[in-house]
């Protein structure tokens, strides 16, 4: 099976949405459980993705306080 290649700039943006649905992580067992809840509903994702959400807000925490 051949794997194929998409290049993003071959497309133009038609969509960009800033979110401001409540938010949420929750942190269990000094991180080794995370869950992200979404306006009061469980999403599942990566560990990564609440990783990465936690560490922009804390950046952002840092730059606007």
């Amino acid at each position: 099976m051949k794997k194929g290649e998409i290049n993003e700039f071959d497309y133009s943006v038609t969509q960009r949405v800033r979110i401001t649905a409540p938010i949420e992580i929750e942190v269990r067992g000094g991180g080794k459980i995370m869950t992200l809840v979404i306006a009061g509903q469980r999403v599942d994702v990566f560990k990564g993705m609440c990783i990465h959400l936690l560490k922009a807000q804390r950046e952002y925490e840092k730059s606007a306080f």
